[in-house]
């Protein structure tokens, strides 16, 4: 090595040697050390409390008092959102959105939000909802349906299905039974309640007997067994009609109540009346059996056999005149009777005196003069030449004076008060007049047979009108349509020339009456729009179809009141009273009056059967028939009388009136029987009728 380099060593290791110096020790002071160490933890934790202090207090300050109600108390009851805390019986919440979850056994779970607002003692009441019951329904039958509050909810027996709680309408309904109904307090909670109903039933056992036995029993117009037998009869209005071939029939009306079983005494038949047939010379005498009025000659009457009558025949103008006579079962007895007239003395006294006196068209004398004359009605004229007619019917009476002064009037003096009383169409018709008067129309809820469309209805009618005596015929109608046929039933015809033509709409009936006008000359009735009708023209004198009221015033009024029935106010029938549903239309007619024949198995020739007590033909009986109105089940105001009505002003349906060969109930037989339609029918015809101004 070089000195050189040896030099340079020496020289480092003299500078490290000079680097490391040694320090003083002093020994560390452990109470300062300490002292010092603790101070900083406090310090932290006294900063910690100072924040907590300024937050709570900032909490307290910006939070808000509020009190949430549940009811009922809840088992479990948390609060979602934001901090909060309960104070006593008080929440602090700060201002936001909040959700409440609460649950009781027994209730809905209730989940509900909440908004705490700036407002100070802010309430929050919440309730939960029960659960629904659990109810069980029984009933008596089984197999009812169930309905809850209206709405149907199955079929008993239920069990256990879910009712809302709170006060239920339960009802149980069965076929042929009373509806049952009951109330029911349902507590809910899932909680177990049941409800057991026994139903009654809507009918009632009828023990029927006769003697002899065997006979058939009709329950409105079914045949239901023969005798004895037992009838299941529901509640309500029922008409029993026991027959047995050579025994009367017996009838009778029972308004059968519910579960109230009755025994029907025997019913003892009568055998069949014999036929006692009383005619007279002159006809139209009254007669009576025993003293009891029976109709007028020609008359046939029956009567009890075994038996001796004392037949009386009156007639006024006639003296008395009495038979013995007696019938035997189902044997015609015949008596014609010569009666032999009373006179009485009655003085015409005329102006001018040279008109010339007729009694019955039979020529007397001159005026100013006393005659002899029968005493009965009969039709007295005073006519001359140059003058109106005078008309009236007398009744002489023996011991009487009586003195008849006419003073004619001139054909100038009468020409504006003269009316045909009766005129004729271009087509035939022949239309007699009437000047009706108030009555009222429809039937008592009390009739049996009325629907409710026959409300009682009062009606002034003023104006005077023509109404044809037959409803239009096959021969008449083919004037206006040529083509036109009413068909057949089952091979039976409906379209031989005289009888009532049918299959009509009231469309073609009224225009009908729109070409007989233009026929006649007269002014339109109905008003035409593209060939259909759309109105009727009330001041127009044409011919039309006779209103409800006006058709109904024709059938019904007498001068006894209203009748009920076109023969009287009894069913049956009286014989060949009209054409109805017989026993030789049985088998095409489902019901039909059976004791009764008017030999028709359909229509017949118009005008077959005897007039009306108002002269008109067929106003019950062969063919139902179009009136002018449009149908409504109620017309007018209960209690307000309506005048010369024509009905609604507008409807789809019209007013059909009377009954017809096809009808044999004890609705359809009455006048004030009402249906209604648009078109045709085979059994359905119509009449003309006019205004006379």
């Amino acid at each position: 090595m070089s000195e050189t380099t040896e030099k340079n060593n020496e020289n480092d290791q003299d500078s490290k040697e000079s680097l490391i110096q040694p320090t003083g020790f002093t020994p560390v002071d452990r109470d300062l050390a300490a002292k010092k160490a603790w101070i900083k933890p406090v310090s932290a934790i006294f900063a910690l409390i100072l924040l907590l202090l300024t937050t709570l207090i900032w909490y307290v300050f910006s939070a808000r008092s509020v009190f949430i109600s549940v009811m009922p108390e809840p088992q479990s009851l948390q609060i979602h959102g934001g901090v909060h805390f309960k104070v006593g019986e008080r929440y602090l919440m700060r201002t936001g959105d909040y959700r409440l979850e609460a649950s009781v056994s027994g209730y809905q779970p209730l989940e509900q939000t909440f908004q705490v607002t700036q407002a100070q003692n802010q309430t929050f009441s919440f309730t939960l909802s029960k659960l629904p019951g659990l109810i069980t329904v029984e009933s008596i039958p089984r197999e009812a349906q169930v309905l809850v509050d209206g709405e149907i909810v199955g079929k008993t027996p239920l069990d256990g299905f879910l009712v809302e709680p709170g006060e239920r309408h339960f009802e149980i309904r069965a076929d042929r039974y009373l509806t049952g109904e009951q109330l029911l307090i349902v507590e809910g909670m899932h909680r177990k309640q049941s409800l057991r109903i026994e139903l009654t039933p809507a009918w009632s056992e009828y023990e029927v007997s006769s003697s002899p036995k065997g006979a058939d029993v009709w329950v409105d117009g079914v045949v239901r067994g023969q005798t004895p037998v037992t009838l299941e009869l529901m509640a309500g209005e029922h008409e029993v009609l026991i027959s047995l071939p050579g025994y009367k029939p017996w009838r009778q009306a029972f308004n059968v109540e519910p579960n109230q079983p009755e025994i029907i005494p025997e019913v003892v038949l009568s055998k069949l009346d014999g036929l006692a047939r009383v005619s007279s010379k002159p006809s139209e005498a009254n007669v009576t059996v025993n003293g009891e009025f029976r109709g007028q000659t020609p008359l046939a009457i029956t009567l009890a056999p075994g038996q001796e009558y004392q037949i009386s025949l009156f007639k006024p103008g006639y003296q008395v005149s009495k038979h013995h006579l007696k019938v035997r079962s189902a044997v015609e007895e015949e008596l014609s009777v010569q009666l032999k007239p009373i006179v009485a003395q009655v003085k015409v006294t005329s102006q001018p005196s040279n008109a010339k006196v007729f009694i019955d068209g039979r020529y007397l004398g001159v005026g100013n003069q006393v005659f002899s004359l029968p005493t009965q009605k009969q039709k007295l004229e005073v006519r001359l030449e140059g003058y109106v007619t005078y008309q009236t019917i007398i009744t002489p009476r023996v011991g009487l004076d009586q003195e008849v002064k006419v003073s004619l009037k001139t054909l100038e003096q009468a020409k504006w008060d003269a009316i045909k009383p009766i005129i004729t169409s271009h087509a035939g018709d022949k239309l007699k007049l009437f000047r009706p008067n108030s009555f009222t129309m429809g039937a008592s809820r009390r009739e049996a047979g009325r629907r409710a469309n026959e409300a009682l209805t009062k009606v002034n009618l003023r104006r005077a009108f023509y109404l044809a005596t037959k409803e239009v015929t096959n021969e008449q109608y083919r004037r206006y349509a040529k083509s036109h046929s009413s068909g057949n039933v089952q091979g039976h015809s409906l379209d031989g020339d005289l009888q009532p033509a049918v299959k009509m709409s009231w469309q073609d009936a009224a225009l009908y009456c729109n070409w007989l006008s233009e026929k006649d000359g007269l002014p339109l009735a109905y008003k035409v729009e593209n060939d259909t009708v759309v109105a009727l023209d009330t001041k127009a004198v044409g011919y039309r179809l006779p209103t409800e009221a006006e058709w109904a015033w024709a059938a019904r009024y007498s001068k006894g009141g209203l009748l009920k029935y076109p023969w009287g106010e009894e069913l049956p029938p009286v014989e060949k009273s009209g054409n109805y549903a017989d026993r030789s239309a049985a088998f095409i007619i489902g019901r039909i009056v059976t004791e009764y024949d008017d030999n028709y198995v359909v229509s017949a020739p118009v005008g077959s059967f005897s007039p009306n007590q108002n002269g008109l033909y067929d106003m019950g009986g062969n063919v139902s028939e179009w009136v002018n109105d449009f149908y409504a089940t109620k017309s007018t105001v209960s209690g307000v009388t309506v005048t010369d009505p024509t009905g609604p002003e507008e409807g789809k349906y019209y007013v059909i009136r009377g009954s017809s060969w096809a009808h044999g109930s004890i609705t359809e037989l009455r006048l004030s029987y009402r249906d209604y339609g648009m078109d045709g029918r085979n059994d359905l015809g119509f009449r003309i009728a006019r205004y006379v101004e």
